[in-house]
């Protein structure tokens, strides 16, 4: 696979994602890492990237083969879930990648119509049970301004060795 260079592309269905997300809707949002509650009682987006964190890496190994199966010639980075809580955001930013990198995949668990992925000021939106490839190397950020939290399990993908 080449590197991507364009904004989000629909990738492929994911079948059964209910379990995922129903795993992940199961954790307290109290309980993510790097949250951080602003004085209006608000939270932050919320990062998990650890394998061991409530079991994440059994629990998203089969949704990341599948995901790759789409993608001969690659290899899955770690990976990673995040929530961006309603009326929230990541603000823009670009992401440095090495020269095996290929893509990122984003796989929504949870999402809603007005939450969207911005890159290069194009909004889009990415439905539940789908996966996409999504280029980070061009300036991106995320807008929840839905009343339900938003949770992406992600991951980039990496030029085989």
């Amino acid at each position: 696979m080449e590197r991507y260079g364009g904004a989000v592309s629909w990738l492929a269905s994911v079948p059964v994602i209910e379990p995922l997300a129903c795993w992940a809707t199961a954790i307290d949002f109290e309980d993510w890492p790097q949250q951080t509650r602003l004085d209006d009682g608000l939270v932050r987006p919320a990062m998990a990237q650890e394998a061991a964190w409530h079991g994440m890496g059994e629990v998203t190994a089969p949704y990341l083969a599948g995901v790759l199966s789409h993608l001969p010639g690659t290899r899955a980075g770690h990976a990673i879930l995040t929530v961006v809580m309603p009326g929230h955001g990541i603000p823009p930013h670009t992401d440095a990648q090495g020269a095996a990198w290929r893509c990122r995949v984003h796989i929504p668990l949870t999402t809603n119509a007005e939450s969207q992925f911005v890159v290069d000021g194009e909004a889009h939106h990415m439905d539940v049970g789908s996966a996409y490839i999504v280029n980070t190397e061009a300036e991106h950020s995320v807008v929840n301004g839905g009343s339900t939290p938003r949770i992406h399990l992600m991951f980039d993908v990496y030029e085989r060795e």
